[in-house]
């Protein structure tokens, strides 16, 4: 008996007919043997392109696709929205806030439970835009990296020697 597929992507995938139910069974195996992305795996096997994939993501979700996210820079207020461990548990970053609204990105974002728990942690609503995972890590690795808050235990340390 075939297994039935468990990830959102490809379920939306195998919906709007843009793939075969094996050939999408291959990539969920090949996901869970060595941790690629999804997306990923649909751009290697030639199946979609991100953008259409990004764009099947946000009409499901009905919400936008981030663009451009990469060229500018987030405010350090809203960065600090979330901290660097939260950041990378819910693999997601902050782009701009208004009012009690949060504006995410996420590496995930057909997740519903991490936007869940997010939006109860930062204590305000999440808005879920759809932008490159690839980017979204980038980004999380831009703002959340760890190196700022070791060096800072570092001079913590030399100061009390």
């Amino acid at each position: 008996m075939a297994e039935i597929l468990s990830n959102p992507l490809l379920v939306l995938v195998r919906d709007r007919g843009y793939a075969e139910e094996a050939q999408l069974q291959a990539i969920e195996d090949e996901h869970r043997k060595t941790g690629k992305q999804v997306t990923q795996l649909l751009r290697d096997n030639q199946i979609l392109d991100i953008d259409t994939q990004l764009q099947l993501m946000a009409e499901h979700l009905g919400t936008e696709v981030a663009t451009n996210i990469q060229d500018g820079e987030i405010p350090q207020e809203v960065v600090k929205l979330v901290n660097p461990s939260t950041a990378k548990m819910y693999q997601c970053v902050p782009l701009e806030a208004h009012g009690n609204t949060v504006r995410f990105a996420f590496v995930d974002p057909l997740n519903p439970l991490i936007i869940d728990e997010l939006s109860y942690i930062v204590r305000r609503e999440i808005h879920v835009v759809v932008a490159d995972p690839i980017i979204v890590t980038r980004l999380i690795d831009k703002y959340y990296t760890e190196s700022e808050n070791f060096d800072d235990i570092l001079k913590i340390g030399r100061a009390h020697v």
